[in-house]
């Protein structure tokens, strides 16, 4: 759903999903969301810290600004309930309603 948004500034939306320690990986998963194929590096003590704040505040999701508008970090709980085709929907618009302007888009012409 964010590509559409991409293109038209001549971009494609790359999603991966960070390099992590496997006890990481246990209660959250990320993904890493930039408006190029250059991945951004992913620093495990911000992870460590947006998971402790998202479970000391119950969240189920973690949407992170990459410096210099490089991307977005996106955590998600790892339960199946939460990685559904409905959920990815609703992040897609939030990431588009809200966080669009963590891209390094050009503007548009």
């Amino acid at each position: 759903m964010l590509d559409p948004f991409f293109e038209v500034c001549g971009h494609h939306v790359f999603v991966e999903e960070p390099d992590l320690p496997l006890d990481d990986r246990d209660a959250w998963r990320f993904l890493a969301i930039s408006a190029t194929d250059d991945a951004f590096p992913v620093d495990g003590a911000l992870l460590q810290a947006a998971m402790f704040e998202a479970d000391r505040t119950a969240s189920s999701r973690v949407l992170l600004r990459v410096p210099d508008h490089r991307g977005l970090l996106l955590g998600i709980l790892n339960e199946r309930r939460w990685w559904t085709v409905t959920r990815a929907r609703m992040c897609s618009r939030d990431i588009l309603r809200t966080f669009l302007d963590a891209f390094n888009l050009d503007p548009c012409e």
